[in-house]
């Protein structure tokens, strides 16, 4: 490790200088590209390449709402249940829900355990409930509010995120959405079509 650092020190450098330069001068050099490119390409690209801006700002939004969601719903049970800084912590725990695969999990499974350990079995049981009735309103409304800001159909979503389960494991539930929004993106700039078409011999 010790006598790798030089290289990763040397190899960090070259990359901040890259982004740097490539960055300053983005719209210069999307230009020269661009002009390589025939026409065609250029459109299609760019229908693509807006197509997949949209997707991201709205993958964005949709975390947000998510999170937004839970910590709501965590703050309101926290206040039933009489839990001290009940909205701090539900603010806490929603902003822990950006963690891919723990989620609110991460916070609720260890507490729970501690108030069954420590012998507070009534607050345990009450943010056992909390965390199933997060746990399952997250289910059935992540896969909407992700199928709605990212222009994809809500059934197309949630058979991609099933087969991504079944092909990858956990990662799955994350690489199928971006392959499907990928996918879909291509499929609206009419590359499929395009590329039937080139292939059965079509130059129109």
């Amino acid at each position: 490790m010790l006598t790798s650092l030089p290289n990763v020190a040397t190899l960090l450098v070259i990359i901040v200088l890259a982004a740097f330069f490539i960055s300053k001068d983005w719209s210069r050099h999307a230009e020269r590209i661009g002009g390589w490119l025939p026409s065609g390409i250029r459109m299609t690209s760019g229908a693509v390449w807006a197509d997949l801006q949209h997707a991201i700002t709205g993958y964005i939004r949709a975390q947000l709402l998510l999170i937004s969601i839970t910590a709501t719903a965590i703050t309101a049970g926290l206040i039933i249940l009489r839990v001290e800084y009940a909205l701090t912590i539900g603010i806490l725990i929603g902003l822990v829900d950006l963690l891919p695969y723990l989620g609110v999990g991460a916070v609720m499974i260890p507490w729970i355990a501690y108030k069954w350990l420590y012998g507070d079995v009534t607050l345990a049981i009450g943010l056992s409930v909390l965390y199933g009735i997060v746990l399952i309103a997250r289910q059935m409304i992540e896969p909407k509010v992700m199928a709605s800001t990212l222009g994809v159909d809500p059934l197309f979503l949630l058979i991609a995120m099933f087969a991504g389960l079944q092909l990858l494991g956990v990662p799955g539930l994350i690489v199928a959405p971006i392959a499907l929004v990928f996918v879909t993106a291509l499929h609206r700039a009419n590359v499929f079509r395009d590329l039937i078409r080139y292939i059965m011999g079509d130059k129109r």
